[in-house]
């Protein structure tokens, strides 16, 4: 990464990245790239347009967890256990909405794996906003390997996280999923990513 510029318009600012050699553009709101409000910011761009990248970036330069998609276990353990390990053992209702089935890592299907990851992270996260570190949240296709009602489960606890935690708290998240601005109204700002190759549009 070698360079960040702002080559401001009136209503948004396009934000040019030189990232491992690849130049990638944000579209964000000129006044405030994060909202203070709670809004979730939603990276959104055609496949190749450099949603990962910009993810990676912020990564790289602020304070932040990020949920990588691959993420793993030791095999042998279970989700509470897991979540006890590498996030935290409290106990929080709201992901009672998202809960994976007691087996072994080895032996739980993608969503399930997806689900304790997702769990997982979320309490390392509340844990380090209680003690005033973690400022950003990075999700990367979070609801991947999620059915339909996971999916939903899953942004309604990630707008309820927004709000409650909120200025503290930032979530940034690459998406493909549609119509989350008309499902979840008023709950998302957005960013369109684009490159020479692939220009601004939705998938």
């Amino acid at each position: 990464m070698n360079e960040l510029i702002d080559s401001g318009k009136p209503l948004v600012s396009s934000l040019g990245l030189s990232y491992d050699g690849r130049r990638v553009v944000c579209v964000v709101p000129k006044i405030s790239p994060f909202s203070d409000d709670g809004r979730i910011v939603l990276l959104r761009g055609v496949n190749g347009a450099g949603k990962t990248t910009w993810l990676r970036w912020l990564y790289s330069n602020f304070n932040v967890v990020m949920l990588p998609c691959e993420l793993d276990f030791p095999k042998h353990l279970r989700p509470r256990e897991i979540e006890k390990l590498f996030g935290s053992s409290e106990e929080h209702s709201l992901f009672d909405l998202l809960v994976p089935e007691d087996r072994p890592w080895m032996h739980l299907s993608a969503g399930n794996r997806q689900k304790t990851r997702i769990r997982t992270v979320l309490k390392a996260v509340m844990k380090s906003v209680a003690k005033g570190s973690a400022k950003l949240l990075l999700l990367d296709e979070p609801t991947t390997a999620l059915d339909e009602k996971s999916q939903a489960a899953l942004w309604r606890i990630l707008i309820e996280l927004a709000k409650r935690h909120a200025p503290d708290l930032k979530i940034v998240v690459a998406t493909h999923d549609k119509y989350l601005e008309d499902t979840f109204e008023g709950s998302f700002a957005t960013w369109f990513v684009h490159n020479e190759t692939h220009p601004v549009g939705l998938t």
